[in-house]
């Protein structure tokens, strides 16, 4: 799943916008039980929707946050007034931070620094940053909570998926040779091609498909360079394709097979009764 192109809406619901900032310090402070809602309508909040404490450093964070219109902007008036009004607060907060659905503004990040003391670190989140957070690793559980119909389950829907990898491939630890491949897979769902995986070589413009565990007659026509073949059939048969590859975070991916397991490949075929028309060298 890759967000990384797509730009995410900000939350217009104040109560929502609260628990989503509540869900990311829980994964920042490492801390699923100690970050905590403040209060509730009535009660006094001293400047602060959320807050809990670091499991590393015990440290204090408190966060206030700030829904705003489309177009609207955060102050720096707004900004001093909810750094003054932390003062009430017990236990005393290190770190404060004003979540905004509002644009980055330049200022408003300098106007925070200068609001910094030794005691407390002051930190304005534009909705840029919070979505540049919800896109790290650590988030994705957070941002399939509150963006969950963004993404569509391939494997529950019946649909065929894939993505584009590099493959660098070689012998005894040099990589010689490099793929741009499409490895996909297609799902039960299939009424004739159940669970089939594709592997393209997208400069080539051939491909193939294969079962797992896979065999070089099965590449062929996708992977026309003899020895490359045999390396990437050992590869394919290496990893797990849908958990490491499919729907991993990588792109990039090295393998190589020492060159005397290669020579035995290619004896191998030798001593096989089967004719090959294949001439490639090693």
């Amino acid at each position: 799943m890759n967000v990384d192109s797509h730009q995410l809406p900000p939350i217009e619901d104040e109560k929502d916008f609260e628990h989503l900032l509540k869900d990311m310090m829980r994964v920042r402070l490492k801390n699923s039980d100690g970050v905590l809602l403040n209060g509730t309508g009535g009660q006094a909040q001293y400047s602060i929707d959320v807050f809990g404490r670091d499991r590393d450093t015990l440290e204090w964070f408190g966060v206030q946050c700030k829904v705003k219109e489309l177009g609207k902007k955060l102050t720096i008036q707004e900004i001093t007034k909810e750094v003054a009004g932390i003062a009430g607060f017990n236990p005393a907060i290190s770190t404060y931070i004003i979540a905004t659905t509002a644009k980055r503004d330049t200022k408003l990040q300098q106007a925070a620094a200068a609001l910094s003391t030794n005691q407390m670190q002051v930190i304005v989140w534009s909705w840029e940053d919070i979505a540049d957070i919800l896109k790290e690793n650590e988030y994705r559980h957070v941002l399939m909570k509150y963006y969950h119909r963004f993404f569509v389950d391939a494997r529950l829907m019946g649909n065929t998926v894939g993505k584009v990898i590099t493959l660098q491939v070689g012998t005894d630890g040099r990589y010689i040779s490099g793929y741009h491949l499409f490895i996909g897979k297609t799902t039960s769902h299939d009424p004739h091609f159940k669970n089939t995986y594709i592997i393209a070589d997208m400069f080539s413009k051939t491909m193939d498909n294969f079962p797992v565990p896979a065999f070089e007659s099965d590449i062929e026509s996708a992977i026309r360079n003899r020895h490359d073949r045999k390396i990437i059939v050992r590869w394919i048969n290496s990893v797990n394709i849908e958990d490491e590859v499919i729907y991993g975070d990588e792109r990039e991916f090295y393998y190589s097979i020492p060159h005397r397991t290669l020579l035995e490949d290619f004896a191998m075929d030798e001593d096989s009764p089967e004719d090959s028309e294949e001439t490639d060298e090693i």
